[in-house]
């Protein structure tokens, strides 16, 4: 998968997934958060990104209705939760702990 502004998916014990537009102001504040979260979360999560105007199979696929979206996947790919808007590192770690934790 190539990458610029993205879906983020989150891989191992759980995937996480955000689809991205590099037009979106939102997407742009979330990718900093995001990473300061997956470093914190550091082997538990894997995180993904795909461009959606390089990929709009994927957006298609995955039925997003805003940007960004945050999609969370089991270790099987199967989705979680999923959750739509800019979210800081706290509401990412939050949004992500309460399933890794189960």
């Amino acid at each position: 998968m190539k990458s610029t502004y993205f879906i983020y998916v989150c891989f191992l014990t759980q995937h996480h997934l955000i689809v991205y537009a590099t037009w979106c102001g939102p997407c742009a504040f979330v990718a900093p958060q995001l990473e300061a979260a997956s470093k914190e979360l550091q082997s538990r999560l894997r995180v993904a990104k795909i461009d959606s105007d390089k990929y709009p199979q994927w957006s298609t696929k995955l039925k997003i209705g805003a940007f960004p979206t945050l999609i969370l996947f089991d270790s099987y790919g199967k989705e979680i939760q999923r959750v739509e808007g800019a979210l800081t590192k706290e509401q990412i770690l939050e949004f992500v702990q309460k399933h890794i934790n189960k």
